[in-house]
């Protein structure tokens, strides 16, 4: 009875052994990859294609079938996040299409991404720069237009002065000039007047004198 036992120990023991050293062999699975996915709004549909444009990108499009999970009918512009994958050919088969709803973690970043996208691409920032070209010009022309008023105004501001000042010199020039009140020659002859007198006066009294003591 005991032989029996350990045979039926050794042997269940072994049969263990052989599954732990067979389960070790196994190879581990292969972890998932992670799938690419694009976050964007359907620009075309077609039978067996779907066109998504994400932002600042041109639009992708990936191929469905029958094992594509995605709704019936898609919109244009309608917010969808695509998860798909790369065939051999090169060509994106989409896995799953689900359309976004408005206020979810999906939704917000793809609110972020396109609020990172410049407003304006080459085409139309050429067309906002062909506009504002005229604009440009009307305003130059406008400061011009107003320099030269400006130069004009300096001008006659100018030429007037100088008329008013011609004129004050004009007018000083053509000023009566005032009679002198008095001059050299009158003073000249009451003078000699006065001393003719004098010499006169003086001539007499040494002539009476003269009678006197005669």
């Amino acid at each position: 009875m005991r032989r029996l036992i350990a045979v039926l120990v050794t042997v269940a023991t072994v049969s263990l052994a052989g599954s732990l050293f067979a389960m070790t062999l196994e190879p581990s699975p292969a972890l998932p990859q992670s799938q690419p996915v694009i976050l964007g709004e359907v620009s075309a549909v077609g039978n067996h294609t779907v066109s998504v444009t994400a932002p600042g990108e041109e639009a992708m499009t990936f191929e469905f079938d029958s094992r594509t999970m995605m709704p019936t009918r898609l919109e244009n512009g309608e917010r969808v996040k695509v998860e798909y994958r790369i065939l051999d050919s090169g060509l994106h088969l989409a896995q799953r299409v689900t359309p976004l709803t408005h206020g979810s973690t999906d939704w917000a970043e793809l609110d972020r991404q396109l609020s990172m996208v410049p407003m304006e691409d080459e085409g139309s920032s050429g067309t906002v720069v062909g506009a504002t070209a005229p604009d440009n010009d009307e305003h130059a022309e406008h400061n011009e237009a107003i320099s030269e008023t400006h130069e004009a105004t300096s001008a006659d501001a100018k030429e007037d002065r100088a008329e008013e000042q011609k004129e004050a010199a004009n007018a000083n020039s053509q000023e009566p000039t005032m009679p002198r009140t008095g001059s050299g020659l009158p003073w000249l002859l009451v003078s000699s007047g006065l001393a003719m007198f004098l010499a006169g006066g003086l001539w007499l009294l040494r002539r009476a004198g003269v009678g006197r003591e005669a």
